[in-house]
């Protein structure tokens, strides 16, 4: 089992496990720590972290009924028979309702064919491949989103009324709403030129790995932006260096560095005009996101059901 992982840079990540083999601890730069608990049946039933205490529950057959955070907001899940999510609520928090209600319908195979966010109704609509066709908004407001897809299953207009994509033998996307693009011999995006009021022009540049290593964009005026970005031996990006010049030629460069918990970012610190430090929180295992600390602010995720 991973006991530690010690980057380039020096930051070191370590991890404890009880004798079934489950994460119960991580402890991270700067000394902060997480620990993680579970109920008899080896379910996630909490994490104690530097953010505060999160709750877990689950029904019999072992979905998720409720998540308790920190700020004493607290969500529960509805599913129908087959143990599908058809509604979330939520309650607790400083203003007792803290968020609107979810609910979800399906139709026999799963797809969601109608949302209801605090009375507000959305209804979808599919077509015999099931791929969405049409967004309906029952307020009366909003006008609905429609879709439509060529025989390869590339979408060929939407949502707006007079957006269109258009693609080349390969399958490729070579031009949509206001800008027009190209590629390499290997399929990936090397050119896009933005059009309209903000006109602009990126390329973009990959390693032998097929990693995307800067991104540049030029426009009229001649600003300009670079990102340059850098990976470690598992493939994740760890870096990121950002150039802007305005057309006075000031530079401007600002730069990041990530540490990670397995395939999930950890630590993120920024180098600049305002550096900024930002812890993020996951549930073990998984890419559901918790919370993220900012500058000694702590913000919490509420998730829909997608």
């Amino acid at each position: 089992r991973l006991l530690s992982v010690t980057d380039s840079a020096g930051h070191r990540v370590s991890y404890a496990y009880d004798a079934a083999g489950r994460r119960v601890g991580l402890s991270a730069p700067g000394g902060r720590e997480v620990r993680y608990r579970y109920d008899a049946a080896g379910r996630l039933s909490a994490v104690d972290s530097f953010l505060g205490a999160f709750g877990f529950a689950y029904d019999a057959a072992g979905r998720r009924t409720r998540l308790s955070f920190p700020n004493g907001i607290e969500t529960a899940y509805s599913t129908d028979a087959a143990g599908r999510l058809v509604g979330i609520s939520s309650s607790g928090g400083r203003h007792g309702k803290a968020l609107p209600d979810l609910t979800y319908e399906l139709d026999p195979v799963g797809l969601r064919v109608l949302r209801v966010l605090d009375r507000r109704r959305t209804a979808y609509a599919y077509d015999a491949l099931d791929r969405l066709v049409e967004v309906r908004p029952g307020d009366g407001g909003h006008r609905a989103e429609r879709y439509a897809y060529d025989l390869a299953g590339n979408c060929l207009s939407g949502p707006r009324r007079h957006d269109a994509y258009a693609y080349d033998g390969a399958g490729r996307l070579v031009s949509g709403p206001g800008f027009t693009c190209g590629h390499d011999a290997a399929g990936r995006l090397v050119r896009k030129v933005e059009e309209g009021d903000e006109p602009a022009a990126w390329t973009y540049a990959y390693d032998a790995l097929g990693r995307l290593v800067r991104a540049t964009r030029l426009s009229p005026s001649g600003e300009t932006l670079s990102v340059d970005f850098t990976y470690d031996p598992f493939g994740r990006r760890i870096g990121k260096r950002v150039e802007r010049t305005d057309r006075e030629g000031e530079v401007r460069v600002m730069r990041a560095e990530f540490v990670y918990d397995g395939a999930v970012p950890l630590l993120e610190t920024r180098e600049g005009k305002k550096p900024v430090t930002t812890w993020y929180l996951f549930v073990p295992g998984s890419f559901e996101p918790l919370a993220l600390e900012q500058e000694g602010r702590a913000y919490f995720y509420h998730l829909d059901g997608l």
